[in-house]
């Protein structure tokens, strides 16, 4: 951690490198992000890519679900601005790609597991039981579901619920996870009393660097998920905790 706030960069640098490339990746880490967040989807052979869309659309222009896309047609496609992408894009990374990068380096690893996921049971079995991560990783989830599988399978992995408008706060204790990821919007009295009282950490997300909160936060606050490592990291440089 740094200062005992850990700051992962959200899709890597992502506001100065493609969202979820490995080019975003290093950049994080030589701004001294200390840690990444990376979204996980399955091909449709069922291999573990680093993806945040459904739909392949936004980053690569072609009109698919990434999940109906096999692995050696997903390869072939470039990322990035639709005015550019097809000369100076960065293909869609592998997930054992960035694991092992992340072992290299020994850079903890924010892995959300994407809903589509749901269903395909056995590929999340395999991909479980074969995952290997750097110290201090978690993995975290929207879906309940699949944070109970994650549970279940690797009691060994730290896991965190994203959460919703339609969270529950006052039943966090039961949730059986050990963080809350939730937008910075969420980060209010009420509910960081709840996290604390779950015995639970938070994470916020959303977070620019100007937020006048960061170098003192509420204690139930681990960290931060930004597109912005290096200003929350200034912003945060000082804090005495």
């Amino acid at each position: 951690m740094y200062n005992k706030l850990d700051v992962y960069a959200h899709r890597g640098a992502s506001s100065t490198a493609t969202e979820n490339t490995m080019a975003a990746f290093e950049e994080a880490r030589l701004l001294g992000a200390t840690g990444v967040e990376l979204d996980v989807h399955f091909s449709s052979d069922n291999v573990p890519v680093v993806f945040h869309d459904e739909s392949l659309q936004r980053m690569t222009g072609v009109r698919k679900v990434i999940t109906e896309v096999t692995i050696k047609e997903l390869m072939k496609l470039k990322q990035g601005n639709r005015f550019t992408r097809r000369i100076l894009g960065n293909r869609i990374t592998l997930f054992q790609e960035v694991a092992q990068w992340a072992e290299q380096y020994a850079i903890p690893l924010n892995v959300e597991l994407k809903p589509t996921m749901v269903g395909n049971e056995q590929a999340i079995l395999d991909f479980l039981h074969t995952l290997d991560l750097p110290k201090g990783s978690h993995i975290s989830s929207f879906d309940e579901v699949l944070l109970a599988t994650v549970r279940r399978e690797r009691p060994d992995i730290a896991v965190a619920l994203l959460a919703t408008k339609a969270t529950d706060w006052e039943a966090l204790k039961d949730k059986n996870v050990q963080f809350v990821h939730a937008h910075k919007r969420h980060y209010k009295p009420e509910k960081v009393q709840q996290v604390e009282k779950a015995g639970l950490t938070m994470r916020l997300y959303g977070i620019e660097g100007t937020e006048d909160f960061l170098a003192k936060p509420h204690e139930a606050i681990a960290g931060y998920i930004t597109d912005y490592p290096e200003q929350v990291l200034a912003a945060i440089k000082k804090v005495k905790r």
